[in-house]
């Protein structure tokens, strides 16, 4: 964990220097934690509990948190002090938001993008419908794009979201 301890020092004076050069929030990406052992993730989550009390500290500006894994870690992560979670299609946001107060992005599984354009609409209509009222919910997908995935899926995806209304 020693390791953690260098990279969370750079990461925190990083983000320093983005917030300083104007962003209004910041978003740590956690990818690998889903490679994590469960019987491990305790002992992390303590290092990444203090690693986000500063950052919100000396940031002074919303925090996001995204990490790739399982929905059984979030249970652990709650007591993280950051504004919103990101997560990965592999998370039941659904029973989260119900439960949770702040805010989450993501968690549409980008393999959508393969799909015809009629079931890509759908799918993004049919997820957001199901997005509690109450909920402070950023879209997203639940990780990043592939390289063959065409770009006039990905706007139609975009827009099809800005379309939304609530009705």
């Amino acid at each position: 964990f020693e390791f953690i301890g260098l990279l969370s020092e750079n990461l925190v004076e990083y983000l320093k220097g983005q917030v300083k050069a104007g962003a209004d929030l910041v978003q740590v990406f956690d990818s690998w934690l889903m490679h994590m052992p469960y019987e491990d993730l305790k002992e992390y989550t303590v290092l990444l509990k203090a690693f986000f009390e500063r950052l919100k500290r000396e940031l002074r500006v919303p925090v996001i948190y995204f990490y790739r894994g399982s929905g059984e870690y979030l249970e652990l992560l709650r007591h993280v002090p950051v504004d919103a979670f990101s997560v990965d299609w592999t998370v039941d946001i659904f029973s989260w938001m119900e439960k949770e107060d702040r805010a989450f992005q993501g968690n549409m599984d980008p393999s959508i993008l393969y799909c015809a354009e009629d079931v890509i609409q759908r799918k993004v209509l049919e997820f957001i419908k199901r997005v509690p009222r109450k909920t402070k919910y950023i879209f997203n997908l639940g990780h990043g794009l592939s390289p063959d995935m065409e770009i006039k899926k990905v706007k139609l995806l975009v827009d099809t979201v800005k379309g939304y209304r609530v009705g």
